[in-house]
């Protein structure tokens, strides 16, 4: 039988080229004379030049009520019922004992009948039909991808389309964050949905969503959901990581970064945590210090590197921090231990340095880090431990210094994140309340403690219970709470509470005004605060950031 159906297969190819009808069968089908054969049972499989012509072979299998459907590019074939034929892929609608469609560009929809259902096919996309017998039509993935599929018979003779599957927009992965739309990469957006994830639609332009910021005395950096870090401010001392030496208005993408996570930033230098918990840094930090003696001045020795350095006497990391307005850093290491660098990390009285990352003696289980003008803090198992310089009682206790780390007693609660301002911390407790203890010249500690010029004792801030994140300034603080809201308390020279007030400061928290959404994160500065807002942008207010002449901004203006 086979070798009849071969013989026969044989002399049907050579009548139709012998008629000339190959050429008129694929103009009007759009087809070649392999496929014309195949649709009336000479093959089970044939593959065609491109989807116009897949789909008029998918019709024309239907037509013919054959045992094998064709495969093609675009998406399924139509499914035959018992005695009758569906339309095929990009046919007409067809019903039992029917002919197929013709194939058409603009797709057709799926036959009615109960045996299968061919998928409808469309140069801007399309989705397969499906029953319980006819099998599925190809699927063409976000309006312009290619669905490959293969016939197949199944035992009732039934004509019935292979599974298909989406591949990759035609339009692939569209530049700039746009999304694929209608077989097309959008070139501008109107909102987000425009942008693919991990962006958002600003001024018509798709940007990367920041993760987070680090604020010095001269500059700040992001951190963004690609891995770039972008900075801006004052570049006296390379610490913006750009190909200029110039300062900048507005954030620049620091070089060679691709990988970072966190960022942060001290007086003259910046600092990124990469995904492989490698630390770098760029900008200029002290190599060597000695110190004065009755026949000389002291001598300090910098280092500058113009872009992204590793730091090779760190290890493996997974936090960093720095000391906004000094040249002192620390990082949180895997093992939970603690290694910090620069001047006065960890003094004996006289002044210190550390030239390269030294782990802290006596520090361990430690969760978070937190870094003052002359002092350090740790959490240490939710308790909370410092060391350092303590004259404004930034140290929780009465003593005035302390080389190794003093506990903090009268905390409410575990502690689940710490922030440092200039001469005080402030700590998140896990119950969502904010307590404070150090200077409180510019009321920072909350309108709880009073009036007193320190306290040594964490004052509660009222008002607050349903805090998320927070963080201290040189005089300020400011929070993010569930709602997404920020609030902010203390010194307000430069509007950096964000009420458009430029007072003299509130120990009360007040609301900070004319944020465009609600906030993910908070970070404050040197008189100055920046929040992350849930929509992937930034918006900053207070004094200018790396411009301290420029006139303090109240209300918050968005910077990335």
């Amino acid at each position: 039988m086979a070798a009849i159906e071969h013989m026969f297969c044989k002399s049907i190819r050579a009548m139709l080229a012998g008629w000339g009808l190959a050429t008129r069968i694929r103009e009007l089908l759009g087809i070649g004379v392999g496929a014309f054969v195949a649709a009336g049972g000479c093959a089970t499989h044939v593959t065609f030049r491109d989807h116009h012509h897949a789909a008029g072979a998918a019709g024309m299998a239907g037509f013919m009520n054959s045992g094998g459907a064709g495969s093609g590019r675009g998406g399924g074939d139509g499914g035959s019922a018992t005695g009758g034929s569906n339309a095929g892929k990009g046919g007409k609608d067809g019903t039992d004992n029917s002919p197929a469609g013709a194939a058409s560009d603009e797709g057709g929809t799926a036959g009615d009948d109960a045996g299968g259902a061919a998928g409808r096919a469309a140069d801007s996309g399309g989705v397969g039909g499906t029953t319980a017998t006819g099998g599925r039509g190809g699927r063409e993935a976000s309006g312009g991808g290619v669905g490959e599929v293969s016939g197949g018979s199944d035992s009732a003779g039934r004509a019935q389309a292979g599974s298909g599957s989406g591949g990759a927009p035609s339009c692939g992965p569209c530049a700039g964050g746009y999304v694929c739309s209608g077989g097309m990469c959008k070139t501008s957006c109107a909102t987000d949905k425009d942008c693919r994830s991990d962006y958002f639609c600003s001024g018509n332009v798709c940007k990367v969503d920041a993760v987070q910021v680090g604020i010095s005395s001269t500059h700040a950096c992001i951190a963004l959901a690609d891995g770039t870090v972008r900075c801006w401010g004052q570049n006296g001392d390379r610490e913006l990581g750009t190909t200029s030496p110039s300062d900048a208005s507005t954030p620049q993408q620091v070089q060679g970064i691709t990988t970072a996570k966190a960022v942060a930033a001290s007086r003259t230098q910046s600092i990124a945590l990469l995904d492989d918990g490698t630390v770098v840094f760029w900008g200029t930090r002290a190599s060597e210090y000695i110190p004065s003696t009755s026949s000389a001045p002291p001598m300090t020795t910098y280092t500058t590197a113009a872009s992204p350095t590793a730091i090779s006497e760190i290890g493996t990391a997974k936090d960093i921090q720095a000391s906004t307005e000094t040249d002192r850093a620390c990082v949180l290491m895997n093992d939970d231990t603690v290694r910090c660098w620069g001047f006065d990390t960890r003094s004996d009285g006289s002044t210190s340095f550390w030239p390269i990352p030294k782990s802290v003696d006596g520090v361990s289980n430690v969760s978070a880090i937190a870094m003052g003008n002359r002092f350090t803090c740790v959490v240490l198992s939710g308790n909370v431990g410092c060391w350092g310089w303590g004259t404004e009682h930034e140290l929780g206790s009465a003593e005035n210094f302390a080389s190794d780390p003093v506990a903090v007693t009268g905390l409410s609660g575990s502690v689940s994140k710490i922030h440092s301002g200039d001469y005080f911390t402030c700590v998140l407790i896990t119950s969502g309340a904010v307590e404070c203890w150090g200077s409180n010249n510019y009321h920072q500690l909350g309108a709880t403690a009073g009036d007193v010029f320190s306290s040594a004792t964490p004052a509660i801030t009222n008002g607050l219970s349903s805090v998320k994140d927070l963080s201290a300034g040189e005089a300020n603080v400011c929070v993010v709470e569930a709602t997404g809201g920020v609030t902010c308390w203390g010194d307000d020279t430069y509007a950096q509470l964000g009420d458009q007030q430029q007072n003299n400061g509130s120990g009360t928290p007040v609301s900070v005004q004319g944020l465009a959404g609600p906030a993910s994160s908070v970070t404050s500065g040197f008189f100055n605060a920046c929040a992350v807002l849930e929509s992937g942008s930034v918006q900053c207010w207070g004094r200018s950031i790396g411009d301290l002449s420029a006139t303090p901004t109240a209300t918050p203006a968005t910077v990335w």
